[in-house]
């Protein structure tokens, strides 16, 4: 039981759509609003010190406390011999390609699934863009093998939705 005032009545007013209405599923909590809040940037600082003069030929510790964005690291350096071969270590990568959002908005519903097989031009997003329901459509075939994105999350343009093994 929502209570009838002005601002209620003109919410319900504004959003109401054919087959339903957006306002009084939000004044219910069942529809979250797309609005991101901006909040205050935090000042990153990488501060470098060196407790221990350096001079050459001379033996430092080997064991340094290293300070990465305020959380203090203690690290131990090893002396190292010679490299007498780099490992190349093999690409998982290699032939993995990044589906894009080409829309900001608001995702409705996932369209597929991990290891679906998809074609090039198949919907696999829904998205809501200023009240219209747009899809999706992969650029390329394959097989899926990460999605990145579900049902409610807010994306931007150029957001990677999901990655596929083409092939």
């Amino acid at each position: 039981n929502l209570p009838v005032t002005d601002e209620n009545i003109f919410i319900v007013g504004c959003f109401a759509t054919k087959g339903s209405n957006k306002g009084l599923e939000f004044l219910k909590g069942n529809y979250t609003v797309n609005v991101k809040k901006n909040l205050p940037k935090k000042e990153e600082k990488m501060e470098a010190s060196i407790s221990t003069p350096v001079s050459y030929g001379k033996q430092l510790s080997s064991t340094y406390i290293v300070t990465v964005s305020g959380k203090k690291y203690e690290v131990q350096v090893e002396e190292a011999g010679e490299i007498k071969s780099i490992e190349e270590k093999p690409e998982s990568n290699i032939g993995i390609t990044e589906i894009k959002s080409t829309l900001p908005g608001n995702i409705l519903k996932v369209l597929v699934n991990d290891g679906d097989s998809i074609k090039q031009g198949t919907p696999i997003v829904l998205i809501e863009v200023m009240k219209m329901e747009n899809s999706i459509l992969s650029t390329h075939s394959g097989k899926v093998v990460e999605i990145l994105v579900k049902q409610g999350d807010v994306i931007q343009s150029g957001q990677v939705l999901m990655r596929i093994k083409e092939g």
